[in-house]
């Protein structure tokens, strides 16, 4: 069933203000957080050590998952059961 055109534009305009609400909520999350990273490399060297190794593990942790899941479908037998 189809919606009237008013209907899909006021869909359209209540999902691009949701999208802006997050947007704007995840600005502020992530500017509250870059602004406590800068104080603690000014105040506490060793949070600093702890912030930097946890990135560098995250960022660890996506490449591997990245590189298995290319692995894994580039070694996958192919659906006609040739190995």
């Amino acid at each position: 069933m189809k919606q009237p055109k008013d209907a899909q534009t006021n869909d359209t305009t209540d999902k691009t203000i949701l999208v802006l609400i997050i947007l704007v909520i995840l600005l502020v999350v992530g500017i509250i957080i870059l602004k406590f990273i800068l104080e603690s490399i000014i105040e506490e060297p060793t949070i600093t050590v702890a912030i930097i190794t946890g990135f560098v593990s995250i960022i660890a942790i996506v490449i591997q998952r990245i590189w298995e899941k290319r692995y894994k479908t580039e070694h996958e037998p192919s659906c006609l059961g040739i190995s």
